[in-house]
């Protein structure tokens, strides 16, 4: 059934290439998002087990990832191409706009 779906699609949008663009890739947005969600997704699945925040560990794992991540967001506000901006998540028809 996927190989049909995707000979399907395939057979569908292959004329419907667009130009290919080259991206700056941001490095430092990528390192800050691995290094947050990594130490939220350590603080999250080890928690429960070391006495949540009665453990260092895991406080220092819960600062690590709410300073990546605020650092993420914050770096995503003043940059032009960033993992962390709002252009990254915006959809079209669910834009919020202020009315004149």
């Amino acid at each position: 059934m996927g190989l049909i779906a995707s000979a399907t699609v395939w057979g569908l949008l292959r004329r419907r290439e667009t130009a290919r663009q080259k991206v700056p890739v941001d490095i430092t947005g990528l390192l800050l998002l691995f290094a947050g969600v990594g130490a939220l997704q350590f603080m999250l699945d080890n928690g429960n087990d070391k006495d949540w925040f009665g453990s260092p560990l895991i406080v220092a794992a819960a600062i690590v990832a709410v300073l990546c991540i605020t650092l993420l967001i914050a770096l995503g506000t003043h940059r032009r191409a960033s993992c962390g901006g709002s252009e990254s998540v915006q959809i079209q028809e669910f834009q919020c706009r202020q009315r004149a």
